[in-house]
């Protein structure tokens, strides 16, 4: 868009045209990659019997769709600045635009980058509650205590879960591995897990209520 500063107003409706066509290829690509997010998110979350959703968002499409929306809007100020210039020849509102343009994309940017050093510290993902998966565990009757209980992303989309937790006497371990698995999938989207039968606490992080 610098350029625009040192064209001279006659030259303002080529860029103009060049910018609108630019605009409609970033808006195509926008769809495509739009779509796509929606459909990965309906594929990677589950609607439990408590009624709640758990949509894992992927973070290199949704960095890809900020890059194709961040220069349709270049685009966008492009043909705004070359029609001030070609009816004014205010020269000037070419860097007023692209500063604009610039901070919206900067706080746009944010949440990427606030989800991505999440999962880098291994935080608990957004929309779940250790406590509220800690509750549906300890439903199944077998399940007498569940300890050192982590929840945290391996990526975008894909958590994983690890606990100890203590059976009832003579339990059935396959039987309740089975069960565990299958409402953490159903309930919460966790396929990744790693969960320790215990006969007894053994002192490794707190107890889960």
């Amino acid at each position: 868009m610098a350029a625009l500063a040192n064209t001279a107003t006659g030259q303002s409706l080529e860029l103009m045209v060049i910018a609108v066509i630019g605009l409609v290829a970033n808006l195509f690509v926008a769809f495509v990659l739009g779509g796509h997010n929606h459909s990965h998110d309906h594929d990677g979350h589950d609607h439990g019997a408590d009624g709640h959703t758990h949509e894992q968002e992927d973070l290199n499409i949704k960095s890809a769709y900020l890059h194709v929306i961040g220069d349709a809007l270049a685009s966008v100020g492009v043909v705004v600045t070359g029609a001030i210039i070609w009816f004014t020849g205010w020269s000037w509102v070419d860097p007023l635009v692209s500063v604009l343009i610039g901070i919206l994309i900067l706080f746009s940017s944010w949440r990427l980058l606030k989800g991505s050093l999440h999962i880098l510290i291994e935080g608990v993902p957004a929309g779940m509650s250790v406590a509220e998966i800690s509750k549906a565990l300890q439903k199944v009757p077998a399940v007498k205590e569940i300890h050192d209980l982590h929840v945290w992303s391996i990526c975008s989309g894909h958590i994983a879960l690890s606990a100890h937790i203590l059976l009832k006497e003579n339990s059935d371990r396959e039987g309740i591995m089975c069960t565990l698995k299958e409402c953490l999938l159903h309930n919460f989207g966790i396929e990744h897990t790693t969960i320790q039968f215990e006969e007894g606490n053994c002192g490794q992080g707190d107890i889960a209520h």
